[in-house]
Protein backbone atom coordinates (compact mmCIF):
# COMPACT_ATOMS: atom_id res chain seq x y z
CA UNK A 1 0.00 0.00 0.00
CA UNK A 2 1.13 3.20 -0.89
CA UNK A 3 -0.41 6.39 1.48
CA UNK A 4 -0.02 10.10 1.56
CA UNK A 5 -0.39 12.03 4.76
CA UNK A 6 -1.24 15.46 4.75
CA UNK A 7 1.54 16.07 7.15
CA UNK A 8 4.66 14.60 7.12
CA UNK A 9 5.37 12.19 10.18
CA UNK A 10 8.72 10.97 11.33
CA UNK A 11 7.32 8.27 13.83
CA UNK A 12 4.62 6.82 11.06
CA UNK A 13 4.05 3.50 12.40
CA UNK A 14 1.09 1.38 12.18
CA UNK A 15 0.22 -2.19 13.72
CA UNK A 16 -0.41 -5.41 11.27
CA UNK A 17 2.14 -3.35 8.81
CA UNK A 18 5.55 -2.98 8.11
CA UNK A 19 6.96 0.76 6.54
CA UNK A 20 9.11 -0.27 4.14
CA UNK A 21 9.85 3.09 2.63
CA UNK A 22 9.03 6.55 3.40
CA UNK A 23 9.72 9.70 1.58
CA UNK A 24 8.02 12.74 3.31
CA UNK A 25 4.51 12.34 3.62
CA UNK A 26 4.65 9.09 1.49
CA UNK A 27 4.88 5.96 2.89
CA UNK A 28 4.71 2.77 1.59
CA UNK A 29 3.78 0.00 3.77
CA UNK A 30 3.46 -4.12 3.72
CA UNK A 31 1.01 -6.32 5.06
CA UNK A 32 0.10 -9.66 5.00
CA UNK A 33 -4.00 -9.42 3.94
CA UNK A 34 -4.63 -13.39 5.02
CA UNK A 35 -3.85 -11.25 8.73
CA UNK A 36 -5.29 -7.94 8.08
CA UNK A 37 -7.57 -6.80 5.40
CA UNK A 38 -6.73 -3.59 3.55
CA UNK A 39 -9.70 -1.32 4.60
CA UNK A 40 -8.53 -2.70 8.31
CA UNK A 41 -5.72 -1.04 7.67
CA UNK A 42 -6.75 1.92 6.35
CA UNK A 43 -9.10 2.46 9.03
CA UNK A 44 -6.76 2.21 11.67
CA UNK A 45 -4.32 4.65 10.02
CA UNK A 46 -7.00 6.68 9.30
CA UNK A 47 -8.12 6.73 13.41
CA UNK A 48 -4.43 8.97 13.59
CA UNK A 49 -3.51 9.95 10.39
CA UNK A 50 -5.56 12.02 7.97
CA UNK A 51 -4.93 10.20 4.46
CA UNK A 52 -4.83 12.55 1.89
CA UNK A 53 -4.78 10.07 -1.02
CA UNK A 54 -3.53 6.01 -1.06
CA UNK A 55 -3.03 2.68 -3.51
CA UNK A 56 -3.04 -0.62 -3.24
CA UNK A 57 -0.61 -2.60 -5.24
CA UNK A 58 0.08 -6.14 -5.41
CA UNK A 59 2.99 -7.88 -4.89
CA UNK A 60 5.65 -7.82 -8.02
CA UNK A 61 5.10 -11.58 -9.65
CA UNK A 62 9.24 -11.85 -9.31
CA UNK A 63 9.05 -10.40 -5.47
CA UNK A 64 6.14 -13.49 -4.76
CA UNK A 65 8.78 -16.10 -6.81
CA UNK A 66 11.49 -15.20 -5.17
CA UNK A 67 9.77 -15.15 -1.54
CA UNK A 68 8.64 -18.90 -2.09
CA UNK A 69 11.83 -20.15 -3.10
CA UNK A 70 13.43 -18.18 -0.41
CA UNK A 71 10.92 -19.05 1.89
CA UNK A 72 8.63 -21.91 0.94
CA UNK A 73 5.22 -21.74 0.11
CA UNK A 74 3.45 -21.13 3.34
CA UNK A 75 5.65 -18.08 4.49
CA UNK A 76 4.92 -15.85 1.39
CA UNK A 77 4.42 -12.39 2.53
CA UNK A 78 1.79 -10.39 0.58
CA UNK A 79 2.31 -6.62 0.16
Amino acid sequence: MIIDLEEDTNGFSVNGAEVIKQEGKRKWLQFNRDVMSASQLISQISEHYEIKDLSIQDPEIEVMIRNIYESGLNQVALM
